[in-house]
């Protein structure tokens, strides 16, 4: 989390345990972040706009499961706590976070990122209208060092993704953003990447 106050030291949390549970063997227990959720959830209580970035499409209209529910889950509990969320997705994402919303029976203003646009004024353009006081990436891709996003395989992904970490890369620096991930290619990770790069080769490549 970036843009908050010093860490207040608490004792061990039991949802950092779960957190850093690994059945599928990803690693996560080697870059996760003890305290990361607690100091997640104070920024997010203080937000009052928020955006929720989420999508991650291994293939053609293919989109990841993970990433929309979870965030169609945090998006209820928000506005539970009367934030205003607006979901910023790509194409590919869009039926999955709409089946969550509806299941959860939770109102949901959703943004598309538009294709024919450059990412950049797309961003610019969502970021000024709307003006979020935080950012919440959900398991959505972000550019490795040489500006490509990677699958956990090492394969290019960036021909189905919307390039939404332009959004992070955008914003002013009164905003407050949160990254979450479970494999070190996604949004947010680079505050991780040193741990990441001792995690072998195909790491390296896609931090």
């Amino acid at each position: 989390t970036r843009g908050e106050s010093p860490r207040v030291r608490r004792p061990p949390d039991p949802i950092d345990q779960l957190l850093a549970l690994a059945p599928a063997a990803r690693g996560i227990a080697s870059f996760f972040c003890p305290g990361g959720a607690w100091r997640a959830a104070c920024a997010l209580r203080r937000g009052t706009r928020i955006f929720l970035v989420t999508g991650f499409a291994v293939g053609p209209g293919m989109a990841e499961s993970d990433g929309p529910p979870g965030a169609a889950l945090l998006g209820r509990a928000l506005q539970r706590l009367g934030k205003s969320v607006t979901y910023v997705i790509g194409p590919a994402t869009l039926p999955l976070l709409e089946a969550a919303l509806k299941e959860l029976g939770a109102p949901a203003e959703i943004k598309t990122f538009p294709d024919g646009e450059p990412a950049s004024l797309a961003a610019r353009r969502l970021l000024a209208a709307l003006v979020p006081t935080h950012l919440v990436a959900v398991e959505t891709p972000g550019r490795a060092k040489d500006g490509d996003y990677w699958s956990a395989r090492g394969e290019s992904i960036a021909a189905w993704n919307a390039r939404l970490d332009e959004l992070f890369l955008r914003r002013s620096a009164r905003i407050t953003t949160v990254g979450i991930g479970d494999g070190g290619n996604e949004i947010g990770m680079g505050n991780v990447r040193q741990r990441l790069l001792r995690l072998g080769a195909r790491a390296r490549k896609i931090a």
